[in-house]
Formats: structure tokens, C-alpha cells, sequence
């Protein structure tokens, strides 16, 4: 009986201690941007992106950045009011800005500059 007491009590404590957002901080978009999102475009799913700690973009889909100038993704924030992304090669390069309208721990929307606004939802 002593033995699961302990197991109850260490169940407990594990499973109230697993919040994911511990870490997050919803002030700093730097911050709050890494990790992986589904890309939703107009009510539609349009892809999978992933924003890694040390600048690199993963982006599959093409869903935020056409790679035919490059494979070599990377992205910027400035602020918590824009996120620059860029693709590149060898012998050029192409940059695009999006204006961050709102975000919190588990969504970030942006104007994609057309007025067409993106919503990336925390996988």
C-alpha cells in the first residue's frame, strides 16, 4: 500500500509539472517562435514549418518561402513586430517580411502583405 501511495504521489507531481508552456514567454517573440507550426491560410492547412533556436527555417511545404532561389533557410525577428525570412544559394538570395499582427505561446498570426493574414498554430 506504502508503494503506491509513492507511485500516486510521484504520478502526480510528474504529470502536473509537464505544462508546455513552463517555458514560455509570451512577451519575447524570439522566444516564442521556435518550435514547430502548422500554417493555416484563408481557413486552410497550407503546410508544416519550423523554426529552429539558432535562425534556421524548415520549410517543406514551401508554405512561407518559395526555396527555388535556394534551400538555405534562415529567419530573423525584430522586435515582436516582424519576422524576416530568407533563402539563398550560392549566388543570390530573396527575403521576404511579415508583420506579426499578434501572437501568444501557442499561435502567432501575420500579414503576409497582401492582407491575406496567416495564422501558425503550435503543433
Amino acid at each position: 500500500m506504502k508503494h503506491l501511495l509513492y507511485l500516486f504521489l510521484f504520478a502526480t507531481v510528474t504529470l502536473t509539472s509537464c505544462d508546455k508552456d513552463d517555458d514560455c514567454n509570451a512577451d519575447n517573440l524570439s522566444s516564442v517562435i521556435v518550435g514547430e507550426w502548422n500554417v493555416t491560410v484563408l481557413g486552410v492547412v497550407a503546410g508544416e514549418v519550423e523554426f529552429e533556436s539558432n535562425g534556421n527555417l524548415i520549410d517543406n511545404s514551401e508554405v512561407l518561402v518559395d526555396s527555388e532561389v535556394g534551400d538555405d533557410l534562415s529567419y530573423t525577428v525584430s522586435g515582436n513586430s516582424s519576422i524576416t525570412l530568407r533563402a539563398e544559394d550560392a549566388t543570390s538570395f530573396q527575403e521576404d517580411t511579415y508583420t506579426v499582427t499578434e501572437f501568444d505561446c501557442d499561435e502567432i498570426k501575420v500579414d503576409t502583405g497582401l492582407g491575406i493574414i496567416a495564422t501558425l498554430k503550435r503543433k
